[in-house]
């Protein structure tokens, strides 16, 4: 749902966590960012995902988990890229890794609290 409050359905929707943004493949070698600033929700698998500002004023797309009146649980997921490690004997180095980790909040008395 957009912030004028338009729906849209979409196919091949997906998040990207590491830019914080939803793309949607639109052909075999294209992908479409959706552009976050008209955001308001998405929903799709199952999840419903808003934008809050979390720490640092910064918004980001978090995951509902629970939500009663202005209490709200969410999920915040986020990547980190372990370096690849340099073989002296060989001269290689292994590949970089993303690692998915997930940070989770409350709303309690309008205050974020990081958990």
């Amino acid at each position: 749902m957009t912030k004028t409050k338009k729906r849209f359905t979409l196919i091949n929707l997906n998040y990207n966590i590491l830019n914080d943004n939803f793309e949607l493949k639109s052909s075999k070698d294209s992908v479409f960012r959706l552009d976050s600033n008209f955001i308001a929700q998405v929903n799709f698998s199952g999840k419903t995902f808003r934008r809050f500002s979390l720490e640092k004023d910064e918004d980001h797309f978090a995951e509902v988990l629970f939500e009663h009146g202005d209490d709200l649980f969410l999920k915040k997921y986020e990547v980190r890229i372990i370096n690849g490690n340099f073989d002296p004997l060989n001269g290689s180095t292994t590949p970089d890794k993303y690692h998915i980790y997930n940070e989770y909040y409350v709303l309690l008395d309008k205050v974020w609290r990081k958990i």
